[in-house]
Formats: structure tokens, C-alpha cells, sequence
């Protein structure tokens, strides 16, 4: 195994496990493949994640964080009796990502991609690259989302100099617009919006 892929989402956290011949598997999480993003934290203890979060916020949902991604840029997120810095809480999930793939691969992979939400700029990217480190990752590699999907979408066959809109609806809406160059893909614009699965109720 040489790389793992994370893309932490609103709802989510999804991670993949590659070798140098193509072949992948996804990263179990309690026999899911996927992880629940959000944490759980009372008073001065430990940040917990996944079915532990979800277990710990039935008896105590004041502590519970759905969406820690969202919460990246704030200096104190109050949490149960306390307060936590946002990257803290994100840095949580991807140190259990990490964790589980180490224990998937018998030890650490060399390369970890982290794959940045749409409309996140350059404040947001570094809290992201320093969450990442914090878990234990030295140089984490940065991949905006919507320039992953274009990369590797199954059929996609876009020439050089033209372009391709990605739409993303999760809890929000996101659209990309994305060009083809000689050496990949770079974002043109974005638009992301109060629109998706999380505004359903209103």
C-alpha cells in the first residue's frame, strides 16, 4: 500500500487505501466504509469519533459536533463543558482515519491525499494542511474535490483547453467548473451554497 485517499464530508468521512499497481480497497470503520465526521467531547476529555461519538451524544448531546469540517476556521467550538479549536476537532477524524489505515496496511502508506471541499480558498486549505499534520501526517497532499472527480471519473474523456462542470450535492451544493490542461485539471470557478441536503427541512 503507497497512498490513502480521505475526503471528510458533512455527513461522512470515506477513505481509500491504493498500491502502485491500481488496485484499492476502501477503509473499514467499524465493518462500514465509511466513518460518521462527527466527534463527541465532554469536558476536558479525550475528542472521540465515529459509533463512539454518536454512542456518547445519545446520553449527552451537548458535546456532539455533526459537521467538525464546518467548524475548521473557529477558534472555540464549545463542546459539552468546554471549548475546542475546529482543526483540533478535524485533526480528530483524520488521526482515526490514519490509525485505521495503519492497522488495514500493517503501517503507515507514504503518500496521504486529503481532498479539500469546494469553495474552501487558501485560510481554509491551511487549517486543513495543519489538521492533517497535527494528526501525524508530514506533508499531506491537497486535492480540491472537484479536480479528483474529473481526474478519475470513469468515461470522462475531456480534450486539453476544454472544460467540465462538477456538481457536488451533499448537505450543501457546490458546482466547479474545471479546465483540462497538458498536465491535469485547474479549477476556473466555484459556486458553493446553501442548498443541499442540510437545508431540506427549511
Amino acid at each position: 500500500w503507497t497512498r490513502v485517499g480521505i475526503d471528510m464530508g458533512s455527513a461522512t468521512t470515506v477513505a481509500v487505501v491504493c498500491r502502485n499497481d491500481g488496485f484499492w480497497q476502501p477503509v473499514l470503520f467499524d465493518g462500514q466504509p465509511w466513518l460518521h465526521s462527527g466527534v463527541y467531547r465532554s469536558g476536558i476529555g479525550p475528542v472521540l469519533t465515529g459509533g463512539q461519538a454518536l454512542a456518547a451524544a445519545m446520553a449527552d448531546p451537548a458535546g456532539y459536533l455533526p459537521d467538525p469540517g464546518g467548524r475548521i476556521s473557529a477558534d472555540a467550538v464549545p463542546l459539552g463543558d468546554g471549548t475546542k479549536p475546529g482543526v483540533d476537532l478535524v485533526g480528530a477524524v483524520l488521526r482515526r482515519v490514519l490509525h485505521e489505515t495503519e492497522r488495514v496496511c500493517g503501517g503507515a502508506v507514504a503518500e496521504v491525499v486529503v481532498v479539500v471541499p469546494p469553495g474552501w480558498g487558501p485560510p481554509r486549505r491551511a487549517l486543513l494542511r495543519q489538521a492533517a499534520q497535527d494528526a501525524g501526517v508530514r506533508a499531506p497532499v491537497l486535492v480540491p474535490a472537484a479536480v479528483a472527480v474529473a481526474s478519475r471519473a470513469d468515461g470522462l474523456d475531456v480534450p486539453v483547453g476544454r472544460w467540465v462542470v462538477v456538481c457536488d450535492l451533499g448537505a450543501r451544493a457546490a458546482a466547479s467548473v474545471v479546465r483540462r490542461t497538458v498536465t491535469g485539471y485547474e479549477i476556473l470557478a466555484e459556486l458553493d451554497g446553501d442548498a443541499g441536503g442540510d437545508r431540506i427541512d427549511d
